[in-house]
């Protein structure tokens, strides 16, 4: 599994960025994958490049103590400051993406993208960390990146969020997303459905359903299993789909199910980014000598590893091969994969393998 062939793997955090007094300010960390290092940092405000201006790589002891394991780590923080003009400052204020985007020679990386300012309220830690670790509102506004970069997502277009949460994903392309699209999401956690619509009352296209799904980790009273559920949504209804840390906790009958009702509501020619803990042949060899965050010891009949016999959903993993058969099997497309960090990989895009999926 390779990169794009117009981008590089490259990792990092945009932990601040300011906009005052006519300029950009803006700091974080970042390090190639590759062989290159990262050299240059390029900012733009929606498709628009903004001039260099000043940018300083400085020691990172804290960045190279929590990932030992990635390359260019000690020295790999940024402080990053541009001037902007009267035009720039306007497209800022209609909420265009700033993007920083690091290069490793003569390729361009993984955009750091923030919209300022943030209008809407971020979950607090408490909260997030019921969905997954990590910062709130950089794991959204990384994910925006990667649904722009992989999958050419639009601000008019109609989003399709199957397993919303508390509206983490959301939150970003509440910013982004213009009134002329369209956000629906839905999830088996009442409680996490009410905390995204209180979050996103102030924005009538986005909308959040309960769906009393069962499951035994996440809604162990619902009434409605996974592998009968129709998505309340009508055929070929969005053009753009995503479901991250979805299938990673959905047995094979379920995967099939939603890998067909993702095809149903998509309109010919749309996407979808879905996120798997997929088995190639490097994963099967980092759970096998431990580098694995998650312990795949378990295998059930069907052939997928599990972390947990007694709560199977917990964690699924599922042979590259099956996960080809069943997407193809569902009418759709596999347009790419990008490897996750989960197995010890040394080259990744985010945690999870990342499926770019096509209805054509």
């Amino acid at each position: 599994m390779e990169a794009g062939e117009n981008f590089c793997y490259t990792f990092g955090v945009l932990d601040a960025l300011d906009v005052s007094g006519g300029r950009i300010v803006a700091h974080g960390w970042v390090v190639s994958l590759g062989e290159r290092p990262v050299t240059e940092l390029r900012l733009a405000i929606g498709d628009a490049p903004v001039g260099s201006g000043h940018r300083e790589f400085l020691p990172s002891p804290d960045v190279a103590k929590v990932w030992p394991q990635l390359p260019g780590t000690g020295h790999c923080r940024f402080s990053l400051q541009v001037e902007v003009g009267e035009e720039q400052r306007r497209r800022i204020a209609s909420r265009e993406v700033i993007s920083i985007t690091p290069w490793a020679g003569d390729m361009p990386g993984v955009p750091l993208e923030r919209i300022f300012p943030l209008s809407l309220g971020a979950a607090q830690a408490q909260e997030s960390c019921q969905v997954g670790g990590g910062d709130f509102v950089e794991i959204s506004f990384s994910f925006l990146a990667l649904f722009r970069l992989l999958a050419g997502l639009r601000r008019d277009e109609p989003v399709l969020d199957a397993g919303c949460g508390i509206g983490r994903m959301a939150f970003a392309l509440g910013h982004y997303l213009d009134a002329q699209a369209r956000y629906e999401g839905f999830d088996i956690s009442d409680r996490f459905v009410a905390s995204a619509r209180e979050r996103f009352r102030s924005l009538p296209n986005f909308h959040f359903r309960h769906a009393d799904i069962f499951n035994r980790m996440y809604n162990p009273k619902g009434a409605i299993r996974a592998a009968d559920f129709r998505f309340p949504y009508e055929d070929r209804s969005f053009g753009f789909a995503f479901a991250t840390s979805v299938f990673t906790h959905m047995l094979r009958g379920d995967v099939r199910n939603y890998l067909r009702e993702i095809r149903r509501v998509l309109r010919p020619g749309g996407r979808c980014i879905a996120t798997f803990f997929s088995l190639d042949a490097e994963a099967r060899s980092g759970i096998e000598a431990g580098r694995s965050t998650l312990a795949f010891r378990h295998k059930l009949p069907d052939g997928c590893l599990v972390t947990s016999r007694r709560a199977p959903e917990a964690a699924i993993a599922y042979p590259e091969p099956d996960l080809r058969h069943m997407i193809a099997e569902a009418g759709l497309a596999l347009a790419a994969v990008h490897p996750g960090s989960w197995p010890g990989r040394g080259r990744f895009l985010t945690y999870q393998d990342v499926f770019l999926l096509v209805r054509e």
